[in-house]
């Protein structure tokens, strides 16, 4: 079986993405929670992510169940299996130049065991294509490379020295070391290893941190840290409750929050919602020039007022 299954958002799979706190069907959540299997939602509009599986789909509507006629399911199955021996996995694919047949037998060895069935012990000297998220399998782990190992060496040699996967390039040369892991369907990555996102994040955070307040990067840091892949959407969010509920209400709301611990954006709309916004501010908003003319404050009345004179004047409202 697979380590991780990617879905789309359907509503027989998913409630709501919630911006991370992602909301299951009741028997999706189930499923989930009896074969312990990883998950990662696609996210909207997300051609990339999707793309390859509904081309496949496509492929067989398109290919095979086009303009065929059947007089029942034993024969639509018999007539499937036989277009999908000589067409569907035997057939050469136009990027890859391979069979589909053939490559699935090499991913095999990649799956996890069903059932408890451990793999077979792999040779002292391997050797092993590089992915192309810079990793390397072993014994149903991935083993990380250098960023760019990928676009340099298409193939690594690995060797099991004592409890050491040392990792080389076809020469020889000592790529990177791992310890190896007891563990199955695991990512062994090194520190450095992968693209630093960090600075883009500190930069939407500082900018987040620079409107609200100095007081809230604490709160709004283990926002970010508990939400890695949505950060945006965290930080976005948190800008939404300012302009829906005003920047004060949303101050005091996330007050409220990281007094209780609770760092979500969800439950600080929820907040937000719910406690009594404070006094407006009264400070008039001053136009950027330096003219005091343009800074005149002009006294307000309430419409009360004009009804009352509108009504002695006897003119009809």
């Amino acid at each position: 079986m697979p380590r991780q299954l990617v879905y789309d958002q359907d509503s027989i799979l998913v409630v709501s993405e919630n911006n991370g706190d992602i909301i299951h069907t009741e028997a999706f959540a189930s499923f989930l929670n009896e074969t312990k299997l990883e998950t990662r939602v696609c996210r909207k509009n997300d051609p990339e992510t999707k793309g390859r599986i509904e081309a496949a789909v496509k492929f067989v509507k398109g290919n095979f169940m086009e303009n065929r006629f059947y007089t029942g399911i034993e024969a639509w199955n018999h007539a499937f299996e036989e277009w999908l021996e000589r067409t569907g996995n035997g057939k050469v694919h136009g990027t890859t130049k391979r069979k589909p047949a053939e490559m699935f037998s090499q991913e095999q060895e990649h799956l996890l065991p069903l059932y408890g069935i451990t793999p077979e012990e792999a040779p002292n000297d391997m050797e092993r294509r590089v992915r192309a998220d810079n990793t390397v399998m072993y014994l149903s782990n991935r083993y990380s490379v250098p960023l760019g190992t990928h676009g340099k060496h298409k193939t690594v040699m690995l060797a099991v020295d004592g409890d050491m996967l040392r990792i080389t390039d076809v020469c020889g040369d000592e790529i990177v070391a791992h310890k190896i892991s007891g563990e199955k369907g695991k990512l062994i990555k090194l520190e450095g290893h992968g693209r630093d996102r960090r600075a883009g994040i500190e930069a939407r955070l500082k900018q987040t941190i620079s409107l609200l307040g100095e007081e809230f990067r604490a709160y709004l840091t283990v926002v970010c840290e508990r939400k890695p892949r949505y950060v945006r959407d965290q930080l976005d969010a948190v800008m939404s409750a300012c302009r829906a509920y005003g920047r004060e209400r949303t101050l005091t709301a996330m007050r409220y929050c990281q007094e209780r611990g609770l760092y979500s954006v969800s439950d600080l709309n929820d907040a937000a919602a719910s406690v009594n916004a404070t006094e407006p501010d009264e400070t008039p908003q001053r136009l950027p020039v330096d003219d005091e003319r343009y800074h005149v404050c002009v006294q307000k009345r309430a419409l009360t007022l004009y009804a009352r004179v509108a009504a002695g004047s006897g003119v009809t409202q």
